[in-house]
C-alpha cells in the first residue's frame, strides 16, 4: 500500500513537471524582427558632436532659481540651439514656458492626426566641489576627446535634446515634410520635479486640447549586458514609472541633562523607527507592468527562470526570490522605503526633546502615497512617531500598452539599429517629466536609443559623465528613422 501511494505521488509530480515543461516550451516569444533596413541618411557626426559638446558648457544647473546668472546660462543655451539648428526653429512654432522651457511644434500636413511628442530636458544636476579633481576632463568643459563627448549632461539629458534637434534638422534640410506633427518639448527643471517647466508645457497643451499619438522621453536604454535577461544587448523601454512620496517622522519626548539619561529619548525612539522602515519589506506586485516585463523576458532567459516564469501559478516564490536577490531587480516588484535624513540635538550635554527624519518612498504600481503612509505606520508601530507627508507626492503613472502600434514601432526601430537586441518593457524606478503629460496620451514610453556598458552608465549624475561619439551618432540615426516612421 505504501509503495502504491509513493508511486501515485511520483506520477502526479511527474505529470505536473511535464505540464510545466510544456508551458515553458510553448511560451510565445514577444520579440519581433525589423521588417526593413533603416533608410540611409547622411549627417556630419563630427559637427554634431561639437554642437552637443558646446551645449555642455552652459551651467544650466537645476535648482539654481531665477537669479540672473542661472537665467543667463539657460538663455545662452537657447541661443546656441537656435544657431545650431536653424531650420528646426525657423519651421516650427516656438514658445517658451515657465521662463526657460522650450516647446517646438512642427505641424504635420494632416491636421487630423495626433502629433508625436519627443521629450528631453536642458537642466543638469550640480557637480560636487569635492569631486572636481576626479574628473578626467572639466565637468563643464564640453570637450570631444578620445572618442567621447565629455561633460555634465552628456548622458542626462542634453544628448537627447541635441540628438532630437540634429535629427530633425537633417530631415528638414533633405526636404522632409511630416504627415503627422512632431512636437519637441524640452523642460528646464526635470531634476527637481518639473513643476515649473514640463508642468507648464503640459498645462498649455491640455488647454489647447492637444492629444498625442505617442510620447517618447528619456528613461530606459540598451544595457550591455542586460540586468534582467543577461543577454548581450537588452533594450529596456519603460512603460510605467513608480510614484514618489517622502514622509517626515517626528518624535517629541521631554529631554534633559545628558548626565541623567532616561532609558528612552527622542533620538533612540526615532532610530528604532528608522531601522524598522529600512528593514520593512513591502508586498511584491507581480501583476500589471511586471507581468508584461516577465512575459517579454522569460523566453530569453535560462531554463530554470523560463520554467518558473511560464508557471507562475506554482513557481511564484522562486520568481520573487530571484527578483529579491538584487536591489536593482527587487525594486521593480515592490514599493521601497529608506531613511535619507536625520536631525536631532544642538549640544553635546543636552538630550534633545525633538528628533526628526525624512523617509523617501517609491510607491509601486497599484499603490498610492496614502497607502504607503499607512503601511509605514504599521511597520513602525509606535504612536510616539508622527508620520506626515513631506514635499510633492505623486502616484505611479499609468502603464502604457505593449500590444499596440506605437510599442511595435519602437521594437522594430530598435531591431534595425542594434545588433540582435532583446526588447523588454521596463519599470522606471526614478522619475521623468512624463508625469506632466499623463493626460495627453495613453502611449507614453521612456527610452533613449543608446548602448551603454555599466561603467559608462555610472556617469549619470556621477563623475566623468561622457557619451561615446559613435553611440551619439547611433542616437541621431535612430531618431531620424523613428521620426520618419512615426509621422508617415
Amino acid at each position: 500500500m505504501f509503495v502504491e501511494v509513493l508511486l501515485i505521488v511520483f506520477m502526479a509530480l511527474a505529470a505536473v513537471f511535464i505540464l510545466m515543461l510544456l508551458r515553458a516550451a510553448y511560451m510565445p516569444t514577444k520579440q519581433i524582427a525589423s521588417k526593413k533596413a533603416p533608410e540611409p541618411m547622411e549627417f556630419d557626426l563630427d559637427a554634431a558632436s561639437e554642437k552637443l559638446a558646446a551645449s555642455l558648457r552652459f551651467r544650466t544647473v537645476s535648482g539654481a532659481g531665477f537669479d540672473e546668472e542661472a537665467e543667463a546660462e539657460f538663455l545662452k543655451l537657447h541661443e546656441h540651439l537656435r544657431k545650431s539648428y536653424p531650420n528646426v526653429f525657423l519651421k516650427s512654432e516656438v514658445t517658451v514656458h515657465g521662463g526657460r522651457s522650450l516647446l517646438l511644434r512642427l505641424f504635420g500636413k494632416d491636421k487630423t492626426l495626433k502629433p508625436v511628442i519627443f521629450m528631453g530636458h536642458m537642466d543638469v544636476v550640480p557637480v560636487e566641489a569635492s569631486s572636481t579633481d576626479r574628473w578626467l576632463k572639466p565637468a563643464f568643459g564640453g570637450t570631444v576627446e578620445e572618442g567621447f563627448i565629455w561633460g555634465r549632461g552628456a548622458l542626462d539629458c542634453k544628448h537627447v535634446v541635441s540628438g532630437l534637434l540634429e535629427a530633425m534638422e537633417t530631415l528638414l534640410v533633405s526636404g522632409y515634410e511630416p504627415v503627422r506633427g512632431i512636437y519637441l518639448a524640452f523642460g528646464h527643471d526635470e531634476e527637481t520635479g518639473g513643476a515649473n517647466g514640463a508642468a507648464a508645457i503640459g498645462t498649455f497643451l491640455e488647454a489647447e486640447g492637444t492629444k498625442a499619438w505617442m510620447v517618447l522621453d528619456e528613461g530606459g536604454k540598451v544595457d550591455c549586458p542586460g540586468h534582467i535577461t543577461g543577454r548581450p544587448l537588452e533594450a529596456v523601454v519603460s512603460i510605467v514609472e513608480k510614484g514618489f512620496a517622502s514622509f517626515r517622522l517626528d518624535v517629541d519626548i521631554p529631554g534633559g541633562h545628558s548626565a541623567r539619561p532616561p532609558k528612552e529619548n527622542a533620538i533612540s525612539v526615532l532610530i528604532k523607527a528608522a531601522d524598522r522602515v529600512n528593514n520593512h519589506v513591502f508586498t511584491p506586485r507581480l501583476k500589471g507592468p511586471l507581468a508584461d516585463l516577465l512575459g517579454f523576458a522569460g523566453t530569453e532567459m535560462g531554463f530554470w527562470k523560463r520554467l518558473a516564469i511560464a508557471n507562475m501559478w506554482i513557481a511564484k516564490p522562486f520568481v520573487v526570490g530571484w527578483l529579491g536577490s538584487s536591489p536593482s531587480t527587487d525594486c521593480l516588484m515592490r514599493t521601497t522605503a529608506v531613511t535619507t535624513i536625520l536631525k536631532a540635538g544642538m549640544k553635546d550635554n543636552v538630550i534633545p526633546s525633538h528628533a526628526e527624519a525624512i523617509v523617501n518612498t517609491r510607491p509601486a504600481f497599484g499603490e498610492t502615497p496614502e497607502s504607503v503612509r499607512c503601511e509605514l505606520e504599521r511597520a513602525i508601530c509606535d504612536k510616539r512617531v508622527k508620520i506626515t507627508a513631506s514635499g510633492h507626492q505623486h502616484t505611479p503613472s499609468n502603464a502604457s500598452s505593449v500590444d499596440c502600434d506605437q510599442f511595435r514601432l519602437l521594437q522594430e526601430a530598435i531591431a534595425r539599429h542594434f545588433e540582435d537586441p532583446v526588447v523588454i518593457p521596463g519599470i522606471l524606478t526614478g522619475g521623468t517629466d512624463t508625469k506632466h503629460y499623463a493626460n495627453l496620451s495613453d502611449a507614453v514610453y521612456r527610452f533613449i536609443p543608446i548602448k551603454l556598458a555599466h561603467e559608462l552608465a555610472e556617469g549619470v549624475h556621477g563623475i566623468n559623465e561622457r557619451i561615446p561619439v559613435d553611440e551619439y551618432g547611433r542616437m541621431i540615426a535612430f531618431y531620424m528613422d523613428f521620426m520618419r516612421e512615426a509621422t508617415r
